[in-house]
């Protein structure tokens, strides 16, 4: 029973989770003693689980029984690794992916180990637990591992240099993203094999008659190899050859021990061409292609989908974080399973065509096909998500002998799919680029937001109404909405509103902000359930009374006096400029001339360490921090105070938010917005 290449899959899963439950979680604090005695159990339970199976299976002694065990065992253990990080925050703060995953690495062991004994019976080989865990995880984990402290060493230099953040000052951020996905894609199948070989102790054939007969048939084939190399499996039994390498000079081919012992010479000429006829055809070049084409495509549906569900009450039971993860799983799913299996077919498809070519003896390929079933003891109707079955195999190779047609067919089939893929990672890296850069600009940000917001309202007439009553003043619906929502819900709807309240610093805008103030203000009492979007609201409310406002309301005035408690006390943990900059404007508004004038030089003090900031919004946060600290100055020397400095207008302002009316403001041209801490 080889290693299941789909153990790709759920280690994939495994890193989306860890990858999803970090990214929510926003490097808040987590008490570790629950979530690790949740690890350490787990860690103890999965092999005995395993264990209890492996001897199950044992007594049926069935190879598909085992294919859909393990199906179900790696399910179960993603189940509860997703369980250990969404719900406990096992991996919150962790630097190193591997690290995070851990747990799942240590319980898909613990399975490996426990289930040895029953593919040892499978098999007919002396599969030892400790051999059979080992091979699995050289197979199928090691050589992904390897790469992660790869990754997160580039992370960190990246965060350390200060290149990341020069990176999203200039909006390139994620088209980096997915020039850095390509590039890693290129040394996986250019450099990688160098270490796999390795890894699996691969060494070069001896020389002899069979050496040279295989090295003769690579030449006449017109495709370069750097060598032709033993494959060995400890403790165990594999019929397998494979090549490494999308480049000459460092491709190899690999045959393991049992299958030189176990097939012919004609037969081991076959699966020889085989293997060149993935080289001759660019196999390795085409599922890069895909995996780069289907994860732009997946990227931006998987964020239109989330959207689109956010706000339906039915999906509002479940954390954002979880909705996310299970978006992301069932389109990694998809691409893989469903997407990625019948592009591997196609192209084992095509290296059968090859074998037959290079060995010019159509039944040598059949024949090969054959005998490793027969050897491995598994029946030829067994499928195999990235093959067809033995059987289908042979079948499609009697069918092109019969009728040469079907073989050009299916080459022309494999180009032509190679071609449009090849135009869709075009087509969608210059639209993924496109769209990245205008989102790191700021420009449709509030336009999505508000509309997005329009489409909540009309599903659902009671926000409507509770909106548009909120806007005219009277808040009461609002409120009740607010008390009767689930957290995702509430917390949906603040951030929402923040995003379509983040415009320019013109005074247009910031009166616009004003008039959303009742909006905002409903959360004051009840708050979303989340602090960081707290601090948000308590921000862009408290700028919107400050600056927008011609004359203040004694309510309204105690409001603002309410917000800068808040606000004082969330720079203790938070000096962020735009926050020193509303504390700065509340302190002008009420008069207090050599606070405001402090803040505004500690708002320019921090603004250079805001690096995510693009320049040219920098340049002019920094001109708008000197005029309205030269204002509170003016003001102490006795002159009468003037009206807070505003940016300039730009061209087009943004509409202003109708009495009453439920829409937003939304961004007409790609304005600097105010940015929030």
């Amino acid at each position: 029973m080889p290693a299941r290449m789909g153990g790709l899959i759920p280690l994939l899963c495994a890193l989306v989770i860890a990858a999803s439950a970090d990214s929510y979680s926003g490097g808040a604090s987590v008490d570790w003693r629950k979530p690790t005695l949740v690890a350490a159990l787990g860690l103890v339970l999965w092999p005995l689980i395993a264990l209890g199976a492996g001897i199950l299976l044992r007594r049926l002694a069935s190879r598909r029984l085992m294919l859909r065990a393990d199906a179900i065992g790696d399910i179960a253990i993603l189940t509860w690794f997703a369980w250990l990080c969404l719900g406990l925050h096992w991996p919150c703060g962790w630097r190193s992916s591997g690290l995070a995953i851990l747990p799942w690495i240590v319980a898909q062991l613990g399975w490996w180990w426990g289930t040895a004994p029953i593919v040892a019976r499978l098999d007919g080989v002396a599969w030892s637990r400790l051999a059979w865990t080992w091979h699995q995880a050289r197979m199928v984990l090691v050589p992904v591992l390897i790469i992660l402290p790869v990754s997160d060493l580039a992370i960190a230099v990246f965060a350390s240099t200060g290149y990341e953040a020069w990176l999203k000052s200039h909006n390139l951020i994620g088209i980096s993203q997915v020039l850095g996905m390509a590039a890693l894609g290129i040394l996986a199948i250019t450099l990688f094999p160098l270490l796999i070989l390795r890894l699996w102790g691969a060494r070069r054939m001896q020389p002899s008659e069979l050496t040279e007969d295989l090295t003769g048939i690579c030449q006449r084939a017109g495709v370069k190899v750097a060598g032709l190399m033993h494959w060995p499996v400890p403790g165990g039994r594999m019929l397998n050859a494979a090549v490494l390498g999308g480049l000459p000079r460092i491709r190899y081919v690999l045959f393991t021990d049992d299958l030189l012992r176990g097939l012919s010479r004609r037969e081991l000429v076959a699966v020889l061409g085989h293997e060149l006829g993935h080289a001759r055809h660019g196999h390795l070049w085409t599922y890069l292609l895909f995996f780069c084409a289907t994860m732009l495509v997946g990227g931006q549906f998987a964020e239109t989908l989330q959207r689109s569900l956010a706000g339906q009450a039915w999906i509002d039971r479940f954390p954002p974080e979880v909705v996310g993860t299970l978006i992301t799983l069932a389109l990694i799913l998809i691409q893989f399973r469903v997407l990625f299996g019948w592009v591997s077919r196609l192209c084992e498809r095509e290296a059968d065509l090859a074998g037959v070519e290079i060995s010019g003896d159509p039944a040598a390929m059949q024949d090969a096909l054959k005998a490793v079933a027969r050897l491995s003891g598994q029946s030829e109707d067994l499928p195999n998500w990235r093959h067809h079955s033995i059987r289908e195999r042979v079948d499609f190779l009697d069918q092109v002998r019969r009728q040469p047609i079907l073989g050009l067919a299916h080459h022309q089939l494999v180009r032509s799919f190679r071609s449009m893929l090849l135009l869709l990672v075009l087509v969608f890296s210059l639209s993924a680029g496109w769209d990245l850069y205008h989102k790191g600009s700021g420009a449709g940000t509030a336009q999505t937001a508000a509309t997005d917001l329009q489409a909540w309202q009309q599903r659902e007439p009671d926000l409507n109404k509770a909106l548009e009553d909120a806007d005219r003043g009277e808040a009461k619906l609002l409120l009740r909405w607010i008390t009767e929502a689930s957290p995702t819900r509430r917390r949906y709807l603040a951030e929402l509103l923040i995003k379509s309240a983040n415009g320019p610093d013109d005074a247009e805008s910031v009166r616009t902000l004003y008039r959303m103030r009742h909006r905002l203000a409903a959360f004051h009492r009840l708050g979303t359930g989340d602090p960081k979007v707290n601090l948000k609201i308590d921000n862009v409310l408290a700028y919107g009374l400050a600056a927008g406002a011609e004359q203040l309301s004694a309510e309204e005035t105690d409001l603002l006096r309410d917000k800068l408690v808040r606000l004082d006390t969330a720079l203790k943990t938070n000096s962020h400029h735009a926050i020193w900059d509303t504390v700065g404007c509340i302190h002008y508004r009420l008069g207090n001339y050599q606070r405001a004038k402090e803040s505004f030089a500690s708002a320019r003090s921090q603004l250079p360490r805001d690096l995510e900031l693009p320049e040219p919004d920098r340049k002019r946060s920094l001109d708008l921090y000197n005029q309205r600290e030269a204002a509170a100055v003016n003001a102490l020397h006795g002159l009468p105070p003037a009206p807070l400095p505003m940016m300039p207008a730009p061209a087009a302002v943004a509409p202003a938010l109708p009495a009453t009316g439920p829409s937003l403001p939304t961004a007409a041209t790609p304005t600097p917005s105010r940015p929030t801490p």
